[in-house]
């Protein structure tokens, strides 16, 4: 399905149709295919995914964003860009149809993965071809308690296991997005605790995760807060090099 420019223009509320000239020639959306049209003669058409894109480029352009920044921020993969917004698009009439079962799609997706990896990883561990918790990783898990963190352990991949605090499962997930296979995670500060002499663990961890989040490459400010819980409430920041970051002022005594 193809959307013309007089529908966009419409559609938006955009009065001059060098607007979207100006918008494809500098890379915002893509080149208009030129059709026939029966009483109108030759005229500018886009796939119908360009409207909504168009609409994104006006809030975008309101908020005091140039052209040339959302162009980079974009690119100018047409195919990908324009998947993004199919991928949420239903025809009315069927959309709640549609929308339900693509969501039941989606979550008998996510138990048959949560299956998969749950019995590959027993087989892993019956077979013994999975590493095994052993002593080093034990004295790390206990040394991590006593600083006041809540030590977790890490089953990832090719089925190692790590013991890391529990904030910085976030920062492996972040790094490891694109990974097939899952991820198990055991908070095992009350086993330390409970199995460790009186008073050796403090009574619970001291360490509370901060809640912040780095923007990476290409992802704007407005995308990180629309993907996150409402109520985590983070904070956002720029993804600077530490040597541009401002140093703590020193108090004077």
């Amino acid at each position: 399905m193809f959307v013309t420019s007089r529908q966009i223009l419409d559609e938006l509320g955009i009065r001059n149709i060098k607007t979207l000239t100006r918008w494809y020639q500098i890379g915002v959306i893509p080149e208009p295919e030129i059709k026939s049209h029966e009483g109108v003669g030759r005229i500018a058409c886009w796939p119908q995914w360009v409207l909504k894109h168009c609409g994104t480029i006006q809030k975008l352009t309101a908020q005091g964003q140039t052209l040339k920044a959302i162009s980079e921020e974009f690119g100018n993969n047409w195919d990908e860009i324009g998947r993004r917004y199919r991928t949420y698009s239903f025809k009315k009439g069927s959309e709640n149809k549609r929308e339900a079962e693509l969501l039941h799609d989606i979550a008998d997706a996510v138990n048959d993965a949560i299956s998969y990896n749950l019995v590959t990883m027993r087989q892993q561990i019956h077979d013994k071809r999975a590493p095994i918790v052993d002593m080093e990783i034990v004295v790390e898990a206990i040394e991590l308690a006593k600083l006041g963190h809540n030590p977790v352990l890490l089953i990832a991949p090719p089925f190692r296991v790590l013991v890391i605090p529990d904030f910085l499962v976030s920062r492996y997930l972040s790094e490891n997005y694109s990974i097939s296979e899952g991820l198990f995670v055991i908070p095992i500060f009350s086993i330390c605790k409970q199995l460790c002499p009186q008073g050796a663990i403090p009574v619970a961890p001291r360490t509370k995760p901060v809640a912040k989040v780095v923007n990476g490459k290409g992802v704007s400010a407005q995308e990180s807060t629309f993907r996150m819980t409402k109520s985590w409430n983070f904070e956002i920041l720029p993804n600077e090099p530490a040597s541009r970051r401002p140093k703590p002022t020193k108090k004077k005594k």
